[in-house]
């Protein structure tokens, strides 16, 4: 009976361990995006502090995001360049809510959508036809 030599099974599974096929770097874009950020302002106009703020976080590995608008959740694929990202078809769940003319004009504003965005002072601004939405970094 052959006896496996305890080095050369610990070399075989840290090798092992080196092979992940999933690049942890994002493909296009700035990988700034790759964060969570509450929206602040649409259009111009602050955000109501009222209940839990509205976010977008940004996973630029799969080309997807997934927020929340207020009072639902939401998800969809994204294309980024340099300098833009295109959001998909967003889904969202359909929870009934007393006001949502934050999340309707939040999801128009992204949803199958192409934004420019930058970044300033902890600030992402998205830029498009119908104006901008401003998000300040969470975490």
């Amino acid at each position: 009976m052959t006896r496996l030599n305890p080095i050369f099974a610990l070399l075989v599974l840290t090798l092992s361990g080196c092979n992940n096929s999933k690049n942890t770097m994002p493909r296009n874009g700035d990988y700034r995006l790759n964060d969570i950020w509450a929206l602040q302002s649409i259009g111009g106009q602050p955000v109501a502090g009222s209940g839990q703020t509205p976010y977008l976080e940004f996973h630029l590995t799969d080309n997807r995001m997934m927020g929340f608008g207020g009072c639902n959740e939401m998800s969809g694929p994204i294309e980024l360049t340099k300098r833009t990202v295109t959001f998909g078809n967003i889904i969202s769940t359909e929870m009934a809510c007393p006001a949502l003319e934050t999340e309707t004009a939040f999801l128009q504003m992204l949803n199958n959508r192409k934004l420019r965005y930058a970044f300033g002072e902890n600030k992402l601004i998205l830029s498009g036809d119908n104006g901008d939405l401003v998000f300040k970094k969470v975490d």
